[in-house]
């Protein structure tokens, strides 16, 4: 849901989002995601919203599909196929997800089959969806990330280790910001993200400039 989704500031920038995964269950854990996938995800609620969905902290990240115009004569709650309407979102289930996805990696050809000429062959070279798990316990692996941290950011069971070492929300997010641009997948996003961490550095630095000013005025005065 969009609750479980947090957007962290840093000096009045979001530079991550914290996720909650399985809500209220006793696998619940957190992970980040990255500044990149917190503005997608904030485009596609809004983007939701503009069609006349009444978005709140309880609506589903994934919803169906809906039609953009009545016929004449149709019912509001009308649903044919597996398009509904905006204002009955219904949440989608894994299945739903994997599908998305799927059609999603063809339409971008970098679908591999792992036999090629076999009409019934479906085995891919990665699963779809646990393919960007793997991707990310990579990058976390050679960043050097702290086994244990990099474990609660996946959401792995750290057994009797985690009776000794208990790192808390900042010692995680702290090693997920050192990954953040592994992670972040379109380089405009990256370059724009950077600019504007320049700009607030300029800022700064003309600031500061102007403070030096004032004490060298001070001192010549005296």
């Amino acid at each position: 849901k969009w609750k479980h989704i947090i957007p962290i500031k840093r000096d009045d920038q979001i530079v991550a989002a914290k996720i909650l995964v399985y809500s209220g269950e006793p696998d619940e854990y957190y992970s980040f995601i990255t500044p990149e996938a917190y503005f997608a995800l904030k485009e596609w609620m809004e983007f939701r919203e503009s069609y006349g969905e009444k978005i709140t902290e309880e609506s589903v990240l994934m919803r169906d599909m809906w039609q953009t115009t009545m016929k004449s004569g149709e019912r509001s709650d009308y649903r044919p196929g597996n398009v509904g309407v905006v204002t009955y979102p219904k949440g989608l289930k894994y299945g739903g997800v994997k599908s998305l996805m799927e059609r999603a990696i063809r339409s971008q050809g970098i679908e591999k089959m792992l036999k090629k000429g076999t009409n019934y062959n479906t085995r891919r070279e990665w699963k779809i969806l646990h393919g960007f798990r793997k991707f990310f316990n990579s990058v976390l692996v050679n960043a050097n990330v702290n086994h244990i941290k990099k474990e609660k950011m996946m959401g792995h069971d750290t057994r009797l280790e985690n009776n000794y070492f208990k790192p808390n929300e900042e010692d995680l997010l702290s090693e997920y910001l050192k990954v953040v641009d592994l992670v972040t997948l379109n380089e405009e996003f990256k370059l724009r993200q950077n600019i504007e961490k320049l700009e607030v550095e300029k800022s700064e630095f003309v600031a500061l400039g102007a403070d030096i000013a004032r004490i060298k005025k001070k001192v010549n005065l005296r």
